[in-house]
This record gives C-alpha cells, structure tokens and sequence, in this order.
C-alpha cells in the first residue's frame, strides 16, 4: 500500500512508550504504525529524531476580532511555528464571545484565517446564562468563567458564589468543561487599593497584591461547587503548589477536577518581574520557592495540562504597574520548546510525561481525544518531528507577532529544535519556514462519543 505521507527512520511516542515507528498517512490520518519499510508519495526520514503528537493548547487568546495587536490568522501561524496543531481559542474577544449569535460569528469568520486546527469556549457572565444550552449545541469544549470580578478590566464580568452554583449546574448536564479563573478579586482589590494609597509602585508589589491566599480561597470555593455540582472543571493557570494539593486531592476522590499551569509560573518568577513590569499576569509570577514547588507537582503527576495563555497585549511602559496591561507575549510559539528544555534537561523527566501535559491531556480533558494529541491509528497524523539536544537561541524577532518584538525568552537557549510541524497530514511548517496557509486548520467540535 502507498501512503500520502511516510514518516520513517525516528522513535515516536507511540502507546505510552517511546519506540520506534514508522508512521503512514492516508487522507490526514495515521493509516499505519510499523516496523516495516513504507512507500508514499511523500517521505521524511527522520533518522535520529524524534516524532510526537502536535500540542493542544488549551488556553489561547486570538483575541478575535477587535483588537489590533492580534488576529486569528497570526496567533495560529505562530502556534503552527511553535509545534501546535490544535488551539482552543478562549472568548476574550472583541465583543466577548458569550452568546450564541457571536459564538456563530466567530465560527463563520475564523473558518477562512486559521494555520492550525482550533476548538472554541463560550464565555458566562451573569447577563447570560440564557445562552449556556445554545452556545453548547454548535459543538464548544467548554466554557470559561472569571470569579467575582476577576475578569473585569477589558475582559467580562464574573460570577458570584450564588451563579457560579448555578452555572456550574448548567454545564454539568452539558458534558461540557468550565474552565475558571480563580482568584478572589474582592482581596485583591482591597490590597491594591492598600499599595495606591501608600504610591507604591514597585512591579514586585503586583505581585504582593495578589497573594498565594487569595488565589488558593478562589480555587477552593470553584472545587467546593463543583464537587456539589459533579461538573468537569479546569482551574486555569495556577501559580502556586497548596492550589495544585487541592485539585489533585478532588482527583483522588473521584472528581472530574483539573489542574493546569502556564510555562511563565515553570520558568520565570518574581524577580524577573521587579527587573521588568511586562511580565505583569493574573495570577502573578511567584516567588522562586514556589516555581520550584510547583515543578514538584508537575514531576508528581499532580498537574494535567500545560496552557500557553498566550497574550500579546502592547505594553506602553510608561504606565505603572497598575496600569500596564497583562499578559506575558507570544507564548504560544515558545510553550513547546522552552517546556520541554526544562523539564527534560533540568528536570529531569521522561519525554513521554512531559507530551502528555502538552498533547494527550489537553485532548482528553476537552473532548478532542483519541482524534487529537496522540499517535494511533485513526487519529488525525497531528504530528511534530523534533531534534533532542540541539542548542537554539531564543530571538523575539523571528516570532509571529504584529506589535512589539517582545519575548520573556529573547535570549534563553532551547535544546529542543522544532524540524516539522504536520497537520493533518499536510508539513505546515519545515525548519521554522510555515508552508502551510490560513484556512487550513479546521473547527475542531468536541467528541460526544
């Protein structure tokens, strides 16, 4: 039998083990996994490499369609150059993508613009609960709600304690996933409020505004209701290690309650936001203490998924801390390789753990699995061809960005060199060059199988 696409000659994480495989694509999926000697009409040989499935980003922001400092056809070319062939785009959009007529109009507009495949969340805010049933029936993964009034300033209101209960009762009997932000904004305010007053305006005290309390008492009520709920939910991007505890020990329970975390919370800390008020996020950058805390968790199997967030708002540095706006850049184009270098070079760890916080969980956790983040036969042939131990250099240039060439890694060297990004079959991008074009990637509906 010949194949569209052959990839030979490399290991490839295939069935929990690393292994060699030769890999075979038919009509954009992975059609065979052999030994064997394979014919196609497009062959790579990836002798010495590696081959993985492409990384599902969970926790993407296009930003669709307002805004000037990104758009849809950019945001997913930089996750094609940065190994991630699927997104699932959050509704921070320009209006907020919280009911269902705008829901309908992203799916028509982005369907032209995107490089990779992508799923979408609806967003609820307190004006919409109505639309929760509507917005879940053109195939969403999932939801994503602020608390309180952590989602306020340029993004959409949140839920008190009383509509979260509700809320989280509506999108159990969907199946679907709340995705949460969990702080408790009314500590938070109270202690900015405290750091105005006194004119401090120190990037580090960002950081003591929002403590590690603050954000665990968030964590602990959205665990509390969707305990009494049995609603899936994910506590996006958390930033501290008792949070991680608590997640997990709902896990053990028998809960369907994740954990994620970011790759600035892994790498960077608050040290690096004194040195530099760009690096201002919700939650904030820890202390290095807590990063190191909280890679414990990761090696312990106590976190389930890796989100880039990524945000690449303009950062006007005339503005103080309080002002500037969030969001830690293009992290998208960086998540995969700068993870990856950390956790197999200094942490030590094995490949295959390391794939599935950036691939299998994501897709499982949103319904997209087994069609996404995994090598097997039937699954789209998602895949991304590696090189271990080759040294690159970090340079904020070379990123896909339409504002300021602005990276938290300009600089930093990644051991983890990216060849080939394969999307459905089809090499989108070869040696940092995108071949592929927008349009391809497809509205990925979650799998109610």
């Amino acid at each position: 039998m010949s194949y569209d696409l052959v990839i030979l000659n490399g290991k490839a994480v295939v069935g929990g083990l690393l292994q060699k495989a030769n890999i075979g694509v038919k009509h954009g999926k992975i059609a065979c996994l052999s030994l064997d000697d394979l014919k196609g009409s497009q062959v790579i040989d990836a002798n010495g490499k590696i081959v993985v499935p492409g990384a599902v980003d969970p926790h993407m922001h296009t930003w669709f369609p307002g805004y000037q400092f990104e758009s849809f056809d950019n945001a997913t070319k930089a996750a094609a150059k940065g190994g991630v062939t699927t997104i699932i785009d959050m509704p921070l959009d320009s209006p907020p993508t919280c009911t269902e007529d705008l829901l309908k109009k992203k799916i028509n507009m982005t369907q032209s613009l995107a490089f990779v495949d992508y799923a979408l969340f609806g967003g609820i805010t307190p004006q919409t609960a109505s639309e929760v049933e509507k917005m879940a029936s053109h195939g969403i993964v999932g939801f994503k709600i602020f608390l309180d009034n952590a989602g306020r300033k340029g993004m959409f209101d949140g839920l008190d304690s009383g509509k979260l209960y509700e809320t989280l009762l509506q999108v159990a009997k969907l199946d679907l996933v709340a995705a949460v932000h969990a702080e408790n904004s009314f500590i938070n305010e109270y202690l900015t409020n405290q750091f105005k007053a006194r004119g401090v305006l120190s990037p580090e005290a960002w950081e003591e505004a929002r403590p590690i309390f603050a954000e665990y008492e968030g964590v602990a009520r959205v665990v509390l209701l969707a305990k009494e709920t049995a609603c899936k939910v994910n506590l996006c991007h958390l930033s501290n290690a008792i949070s991680v505890e608590l997640v997990h020990q709902a896990q053990t329970e028998g809960y369907q309650i994740f954990a994620e975390t970011c790759p600035h919370y892994l790498l960077l800390d608050k040290e690096d936001l004194r040195k530099d008020k760009r690096l201002r996020c919700s939650p904030p950058l820890r202390s290095r203490e807590e990063v190191e805390k909280l890679w414990d968790q990761v090696v312990a199997g106590k976190i389930n998924t890796i989100g880039s967030d990524h945000a690449p708002l303009p950062k006007d540095l005339s503005k103080d801390i309080w002002e500037i706006y969030g969001g830690c850049g293009n992290l998208v184009e960086t998540m995969v390789p700068m993870f990856l270098t950390e956790g197999l070079y200094n942490r030590k760890m094995d490949l295959v753990q390391l794939i599935s916080l950036i691939s299998t969980n994501p897709a499982k956790v949103y319904g997209l699995y087994p069609r996404k983040g995994v090598i097997s036969l039937g699954a789209d042939a998602d895949l991304v061809i590696l090189e271990l131990g080759q040294e690159n250099v970090v340079n904020a240039e070379s990123l896909s960005m339409l504002g300021e060439k602005w990276s938290p890694f300009h600089g930093w060297v990644s051991k983890v060199r990216l060849i080939h990004t394969i999307l459905r079959g089809e090499v989108i991008v070869e040696d940092g060059q995108v071949l592929g074009r927008s349009g391809y990637g497809q509205f990925i509906k979650k799998n109610n199988n």
